[in-house]
């Protein structure tokens, strides 16, 4: 399979919500998993656009360790609202057969309400190659 693997956290920390003000660190603690998507090729530009306009910072970049971003869910939330960018479909099981393709994506809406625009957010991209 060849694509990317996507979650996106809220930080944790003792102090909510003013360390959600701050951007994420590389030792920041991952809280609420808000979403998680399998994209095709291409599925990660959005962000690298977002980090070239210095709206999301890539604190991790290895090639055996995901990757790290951190932005403000003002920027990232929006793709979220209906389906991130090139998500990859499944077949759904429906008894006991597939049945359709449906996207490969979860979010939790409660999670994306409760967020602040200004909350910083973490961002973890694995390469599924």
């Amino acid at each position: 399979m060849i694509g990317w693997g996507f979650d996106i956290y809220r930080q944790k920390g003792k102090f909510f919500p003013c360390n959600h003000l701050k951007p994420a660190t590389q030792t920041s603690e991952q809280g609420d998993h808000v979403a998680a998507w399998r994209a095709e090729l291409g599925g990660v530009d959005w962000l690298e656009d977002l980090a070239r306009q210095q709206r999301a910072f890539c604190l991790i970049a290895d090639r055996y360790h995901p990757a790290l971003y951190t932005a403000q869910a003002k920027d990232v939330l929006p793709l979220l609202r209906v389906k991130p960018p090139l998500v990859m479909e499944v077949p759904e099981w429906i008894d006991g057969r597939y049945d359709k393709l449906i996207p490969d994506f979860y979010k939790s809406e409660s999670l994306i309400s409760s967020c602040a625009p200004d909350e910083w957010l973490m961002i973890t991209i694995w390469d599924l190659s």
